[in-house]
């Protein structure tokens, strides 16, 4: 085994073009369904106020890392996981199981080692390549005994 391999992964994840486009997006058609909806006025209202509202704390949360969004995370050699929430001392945590591993989106979800959990959304343009392939490929094929 090579350390490449077993050796450990840091992801500090950057802002991300990509995702804040997607959601962008996603929230965009959302607001324009609800302005198609027969709905009265003030419910359209209520409900463009609650989109705009969720798209700048997605926007906040995910792309820029603000406030307890997962700003580090760290991959050990043994398969065990470090991840720091916002601007508090890094904690022990698992990767739960409705993780999800795709050539362009990986999105990793914590239980961290104090109960609260945590997601993670990596994009080729928010993390380094190598360390992107190097993160999929361990989360694919996990050493025997570890992960």
């Amino acid at each position: 085994m090579t350390v490449g391999f077993t050796g450990p992964i840091r992801l500090r994840p950057k802002g991300s073009a990509l995702l804040a486009a997607g959601i962008a997006f996603s929230h965009t058609g959302a607001l324009v369904i609800v302005a198609l909806l027969p709905w009265p006025a003030w419910a359209q209202v209520s409900a463009a106020t609650l989109l705009s509202g969720s798209l700048l704390w997605s926007l906040a949360w995910h792309v820029l890392h603000r406030g307890d969004a997962v700003s580090e995370a760290i991959l050990l050699g043994d398969g065990s996981w470090t991840v720091r929430a916002g601007h508090a001392e890094p904690v022990s945590a698992t990767l739960a199981n409705d993780s999800v591993v795709s050539p362009y989106l990986t999105v990793l979800v914590f239980k961290l080692a104090d109960g609260r959990r945590r997601s993670l959304l990596l994009l080729p343009d928010n993390v380094e390549p190598e360390t992107f392939q190097r993160l999929r490929v361990r989360l694919r094929f996990p050493l025997a005994g570890h992960g």
